[in-house]
């Protein structure tokens, strides 16, 4: 309980541990010193900690721990910024906002393995605050990444649905919409060619191109289709 002695404790060691050859030791101050503001509450410290625990070279154990309690923290705000938001006037505190997304370009570099499921819970947060462009980067971005690092958990197909409610949510001009159902449509059936949905996708992909006048891309489409569903080719 007594804070302001065990800053200055704090402030202390920190002098002691300065230099390439102790970053272990000051990896280890910077998460005790993160749990020391959870105990208080301090969500601006914790932040400032956080983010400095990103910047260090963290051993096995340490990034171990740092992916807890920061999930653990961006979680407990996830869910605050759910409960505050107005679907009424569509308003909530962007500062939550910016530090939940900021946990979540922390955990991207300390935790580089799983970054395509945090670009994922990025884009499903600003999804659930009607920033719905903003969300759309953000599930390419996810996409982009599983695609090299193929996570375990398969987040390709949720990005892509996700990707076509906010197509329809953001009220973009014709031509940026149809730049994004083009791609859309060409990301779902390059990695689901085949099925029930990929069938009605396929044939709004060439209508797509249809009406641009895009005749190449039309008998590309007309192609891919027949790949997928080659009985359909006598038709």
């Amino acid at each position: 309980g007594y804070k302001s002695e065990s800053l200055e404790l704090i402030k202390l060691t920190e002098s002691y541990n300065v230099g390439p050859s102790k970053v272990e030791r000051l990896a280890d101050l910077r998460l005790f010193q993160y749990k020391f503001y959870k105990q208080f509450n301090d969500k601006d410290q914790m932040f400032e900690v956080a983010s400095a625990i990103g910047s260090l070279k963290l051993n096995e154990a340490q990034n171990k721990e740092a992916t807890i309690v920061i999930s653990e923290e961006v979680g407990i705000q996830q869910q605050i910024i759910k409960s505050e938001f107005s679907k009424h006037d569509l308003s909530y505190k962007p500062s939550t906002l910016n530090r939940i997304l900021g946990y979540f370009r922390l955990l991207q570099r300390i935790n580089q393995k799983e970054k395509s499921k945090y670009l994922f819970y990025s884009a499903e947060t600003l999804y659930s605050v009607h920033e719905f462009k903003r969300a759309l980067t953000e599930y390419k971005s996810a996409i982009k990444e599983d695609l090299v690092l193929k996570s375990k958990v398969d987040l390709r197909l949720k990005s892509v649905d996700a990707i076509f409610s906010c197509i329809e949510f953001s009220k973009f001009d014709k031509t940026q919409e149809e730049v994004e159902l083009e791609y859309a449509y060409d990301k779902y059936l390059a990695l689901w060619p085949t099925g029930d949905k990929a069938q009605k996708i396929h044939q709004k992909l060439f209508t797509l191109y249809l009406f641009q006048k895009d005749f190449i891309k039309t008998q590309s489409t007309l192609n891919n289709y027949v790949r997928s569903y080659p009985k359909d080719l006598k038709v």
